[in-house]
């Protein structure tokens, strides 16, 4: 039990360290799981104007799931903001190339669609009509802390299971967050005592007597 003040305010203003795993996960469920994360909802002490998120571990974000076709039917874009830095690319590809790219997009488009749709957390970035030059001694440079950039930082994304992220790292772990849809086992996870004592998980069983 904490008992001294020092203690109790270090619980509960430090940073720690999630994990997340993206193991049959829709890349859509892990944005909303780091999202709230990266921006601190889940501590009694959050505001939007507060930086009290913390950081994020997820893994095996090459074995990520997707509706449907999408692998083939959806397309990736993304803009470089150079000559001829357009991409357009389908899921399937762009996923061969980088296992991590889908995950850290959608995590990306989360943090900013969550800003946008918060009455609070838009006045962080005040809209302005002409340019302002602002030094970090302004009172608007400490209302900027928990930007996007800031909260990208804190995220880090493995195509791997446990065995790819570092000894340094694994070190920090606090504890792993329950994912977000429930995994369901392969027919081969089974073992025999279900497989003899549940007849309908290889697929046998009459769908006329099933119900």
């Amino acid at each position: 039990m904490l008992r001294s003040r020092t203690a109790i305010n270090s619980a509960v203003f430090s940073r720690r360290l999630w994990l997340l795993n993206a193991y049959k996960q829709t890349p859509q469920s892990v944005a909303r799981q780091a999202r709230r994360i990266l921006y601190g909802e889940h501590k009694p002490i959050f505001h939007p104007q507060q930086d009290v998120g913390d950081r994020l571990v997820i893994i095996n974000s090459k074995e990520i799931k997707v509706h449907g076709n999408m692998w083939e039917e959806k397309y990736f874009y993304e803009n470089t903001a150079r000559r001829n830095g357009s991409v357009r690319m389908v899921l399937r590809e762009v996923h061969l190339l980088d296992p991590t790219k889908i995950v850290k997009s959608m995590v990306h488009a989360e943090l900013k669609r969550g800003k946008q749709n918060h009455p609070i957390a838009n006045m962080m970035v005040p809209k302005r009509r002409y340019a302002i030059y602002r030094t970090k001694n302004d009172d608007l440079h400490q209302r900027h802390m928990n930007t996007t950039l800031s909260l990208q930082q804190r995220l880090m994304v493995f195509a791997g299971g446990m065995e790819t992220v570092p000894e340094v790292i694994k070190d920090d772990i606090y504890d792993e967050l329950k994912p977000g849809q429930k995994v369901y086992k392969a027919i081969d996870e089974y073992s025999q005592y279900e497989i003899d004592n549940y007849p309908d998980i290889d697929g046998i069983t009459d769908d006329a007597n099933y119900f």
